[in-house]
């Protein structure tokens, strides 16, 4: 199974780098200045009900290997176990039982796992499952940080979910800040405030702060691609079209390439 981390950059990375290159394929003029989005109200959804009935729906085999893995005297293996089963079957799932695992563990990296993995299932699971994955998220990167205060890995998520997925963004902006005030070279913290200001339509922040990224690990080449949206959205569309060929140059990544070249090229055909 990946590692946090890998699971991390995966999601995190690749989920965003979409997002962009969508923008410039639906660019329509300059982006107006607007509020984080906040999820709308729903009520929570009982995870164990919902693991429950994704377990009767796997094959007997798997779900008699289940029912053994419960019946382990080491109930940390067993639930290690179980959610390595229905990862293919259900993220929100496979994330339930790590949480189950990381209470009894009560180690920093436990929760961590979990958090990420609630994390990721907000991503691809099922829209309605959205605000209680979210919740789920932050109760673990919480216990997380409680359990080591100086994780800045675990503080930036848990600032990122808070973002992403509560009705108090401004504390995950809050607590990514803090991140960078004690590190102000860690780049997770910095991405995710950069990219927090691209979607709130504040590009003198994103610009001076994904300059500052790169700077910091040059080898970040995913910048070029952010600091080209952002030239985009200021109307610099040569300065635009710059970032993204720096980006094609250090990059290997041959689809990505070729989806940069196409919104390169449109850039080129766009009549001032």
């Amino acid at each position: 199974m990946k590692s946090p981390r890998s699971i991390q950059i995966a999601v995190v990375f690749g989920i965003v780098t979409l997002t962009v290159l969508l923008y410039f394929a639906n660019k329509k003029g300059k982006p107006v200045k607007k509020e984080m989005p906040k999820l709308e109200a729903s009520a929570a959804v009982n995870l164990e009900t919902y693991s429950d009935s994704v377990i009767q729906s796997l094959d007997k085999e798997s779900q008699s290997l289940v029912n053994k893995m419960t019946q382990f005297s080491d109930k940390t293996r067993g639930y290690d176990s179980i959610a390595s089963i229905l990862l293919t079957n259900s993220v929100t799932s496979s994330a339930y039982f790590l949480e189950k695992s990381a209470s009894l563990k009560a180690t920093n990296t436990a929760w961590k796992k979990a958090g990420m993995l609630y994390y990721k299932a907000t991503r691809f699971d099922q829209a309605f499952l959205k605000q209680t994955l979210f919740g789920k998220a932050i109760e673990c990167y919480n216990q997380a940080v409680k359990l080591d205060t100086n994780d800045l890995e675990a503080a930036t998520m848990l600032g990122t979910c808070y973002v992403e997925g509560s009705s108090q963004p401004m504390d995950g902006i809050m607590l990514l800040r803090k991140v960078v005030s004690r590190d102000s070279a860690y780049v997770d913290a910095q991405v995710q405030l950069g990219l927090f200001a691209i979607q709130s339509g504040q590009t003198d922040k994103a610009l001076e702060r994904f300059n500052k990224i790169l700077k910091i690990k040059p080898d970040y080449i995913q910048a070029y691609i952010y600091l080209g949206q952002i030239y985009a959205d200021m109307g610099k569309k040569e300065q635009a079209i710059e970032m993204l060929e720096l980006y094609m140059k250090k990059s290997n990544d041959n689809t990505i390439n070729q989806q940069v070249e196409q919104f390169i090229n449109e850039l080129k055909n766009t009549k001032k």
